[in-house]
């Protein structure tokens, strides 16, 4: 079937089909027209509306599943054979499940929730979904964390046909973040505050005294860098960023490999070539220490 028109019908709604979709950052835990919602932004939306028209994938796999509608707007619009999903969380999504029913694609979307992005079981459970046919397109929106993006990319690239695209969602997110917080601090605004409430309370259980610096009138500077790290949000050692780096000089080793890398503010893409590939130790042809080589 060929890729559905996308049409935003009202402010923080887009109709594709039969379907409407509400859209936002973040979005409302329900709507009244029954569909999963989408945490993305309009240019988010238009850019995977871009990306599914160039590429017209039949096989997708996609990382990360939130609440279901990132993965319900992609099977809307490309109309896919087949799109596989995973989730690190186990938590039942009865929203996503009655959507895909009542639009009979019970059998078409496959959520599997409860895996971790790096696990083997990812490639043995892509292997027993698709048989030999290889993917069109790979979207990583999961844990936005090196490890375990670098080891998906790793395991699951290999299985791209010729001129398939891998696309990984937000690799500048712990730079933004920072920075964002960072900034606010010297305002003081409304924003700041919102930011510093988010970090309290992902801190909260976990460094209690943390949390409460994190809500007082002026945490500083090193505060917030401590809590940013503690939660997760930040790794000054290995940013996703560093990923971006390594595609970059890879692409230049292995150009039978990796075709081409695009970066943009949202996303990396990088298109599959014809190069064979045995195992996961391709990425280690055309990797280097780049943040060391930089230093010295």
């Amino acid at each position: 079937m060929s890729v559905q028109t996308v049409d935003f019908t009202a402010p923080g709604e887009v109709t594709v089909g039969d379907h409407t979709f509400v859209y936002a950052v973040p979005p409302p835990s329900s709507n009244q027209f029954g569909t999963p919602p989408v945490f993305k932004s309009r240019v988010l939306i238009e850019q995977l509306d871009e990306l599914l028209r160039e590429v017209e994938p039949r096989r997708i796999v996609e990382f990360g599943i939130f609440r279901g509608g990132s993965i319900s707007l992609s099977a809307a619009i490309a109309q896919p054979e087949k799109l596989v999903a995973f989730d690190l969380s186990d938590n039942e999504l009865p929203v996503l499940r009655a959507h895909l029913e009542q639009a009979g694609l019970a059998d078409v979307v496959r959520p599997f929730l409860g895996v971790d992005q790096g696990d083997q079981v990812v490639v043995e459970i892509l292997n027993r979904e698709f048989g030999t046919e290889p993917l069109d397109l790979v979207i990583d929106d999961a844990s936005h964390i090196f490890g375990p993006t670098r080891r998906t990319l790793e395991m699951v690239f290999p299985l791209l046909r010729e001129g398939g695209m891998y696309v990984i969602e937000d690799w500048a997110a712990e730079h933004t973040l920072l920075a964002t917080v960072l900034r606010s601090i010297v305002d003081r605004s409304t924003e700041w505050k919102a930011h510093a409430e988010a970090i309290a309370g992902n801190l909260d259980g976990i460094d209690d005294e943390l949390a409460g610096l994190m809500r007082g009138p002026n945490p500083s500077e090193t505060d917030v860098q401590r809590a940013a790290r503690r939660v997760g949000a930040v790794n000054v050692d290995r940013p996703l960023s560093r990923l971006a780096l390594e595609l970059v000089h890879l692409s230049a080793e292995t150009a039978d490999i990796v075709r081409s890398v695009e970066i943009t503010q949202g996303w990396i893409k990088i298109t599959r070539g014809a190069g064979v590939i045995d195992g996961t130790a391709w990425f280690e042809r055309g990797s280097i220490d780049l943040f060391e080589s930089l230093r010295s």
